[in-house]
């Protein structure tokens, strides 16, 4: 999904659907490069699911980020740059984690 700014760049959302650990790489290069991220967890186990997730939480620390669950197993993380608003669902710190109807 691309966005317009008022500088007239494109704000980039990426969409990403994890397979294995590894891919927690290349969604927080996506972060560092200033897009936002909506992760489906559907096609990966809870553990793996969990463990990227922490890696995530602390890339958005260091870059002053933010990351929200938006569904069962959907996650939007965002880099500064972008603002989530609204109360679809809590953050992490207040909501936990609970990936356990994963596979």
């Amino acid at each position: 999904v691309s966005m317009a700014t008022p500088a007239g760049k494109t704000a980039k959302i990426v969409v990403y659907e994890p397979r294995v650990y590894s891919d927690a790489k290349e969604i927080g290069s996506h972060l560092l490069n200033n897009r936002a991220v909506v992760i489906n967890f559907d096609r990966i186990g809870s553990d793996d699911a969990t463990r990227i997730v922490d890696f995530l939480t602390g890339t958005v620390f260091a870059i002053n980020g933010e990351i929200k669950r938006v569904g069962e197993s959907i996650f939007l993380v965002t880099p500064a740059n972008f603002e989530i608003d609204g109360s679809l669902a809590s953050t992490i710190d207040s909501d936990g984690l609970n990936l356990s109807s994963q596979h």
